[in-house]
């Protein structure tokens, strides 16, 4: 085995999720810099101390179980990507979509959004998206997918991404929205005077 399998069995033996976390944090510290996407998040979010979580393997959904009503994510898209090399769950980090499932399930959220590129849809020859089917069906939500595009929701940009959204209870009369005229361009979101 190496390190890194090492690593993962050995965080993954501690029960109790405060020690995990603290052990996992510990871990990252030792890289010496915040990563950017906690930098950013932490930026944008108020979190209150000890649930800022920074590898979702090692996340304890109990912890959380009954205590949120919405779950939002999306595992990386790389994996699936069409400008990617789309190994799927071949890659490591499609296989995160598993942890994300996990999660749905120990949390039970009343409710969770997932959302991936469309790729996903025809990945493996379509086999990539039988097995996310198939795994959001054994979650007992009930489920509605489908592809939206920025640009149909006030979004100057095309991109397409598929939606998942999941209901615990009720759900079933659910409608993903109607487009909405597009009346902004980029220069709207951009600064004029930027430093070089």
């Amino acid at each position: 085995p190496n390190l890194k399998d090492v690593l993962f069995e050995s965080i993954n033996r501690i029960s109790d999720p405060e020690i995990k976390h603290k052990v996992v944090n510990d871990l990252y510290e030792i890289r010496g810099k915040k990563p950017f996407v906690e930098q950013s998040y932490l930026a944008n979010y108020d979190v209150p101390d000890g649930h800022f979580h920074k590898d979702i393997q090692f996340l304890d959904g109990e912890i959380y179980k009954n205590k949120i009503d919405l779950f939002v994510g999306g595992s990386p898209c790389q994996s699936f990507s069409f400008v990617g090399a789309q190994k799927g769950f071949e890659d490591a980090r499609g296989t995160l979509f598993y942890d994300f499932v996990r999660l749905v399930d120990e949390i039970k959220p009343k409710m969770f959004i997932w959302e991936n590129v469309k790729a996903v849809y025809s990945n493996d020859n379509k086999r990539t998206w039988s097995v996310i089917s198939k795994c959001f069906d054994e979650l007992g939500y009930t489920w509605h997918h489908k592809v939206l595009n920025a640009k149909d929701y006030g979004i100057p940009q095309n991109r397409q991404r598929v939606f998942v959204v999941g209901f615990l209870k009720g759900g079933e009369d659910f409608k993903f929205p109607e487009p909405i005229k597009l009346n902004r361009t980029m220069q709207d979101f951009l600064e004029d005077n930027v430093s070089g």
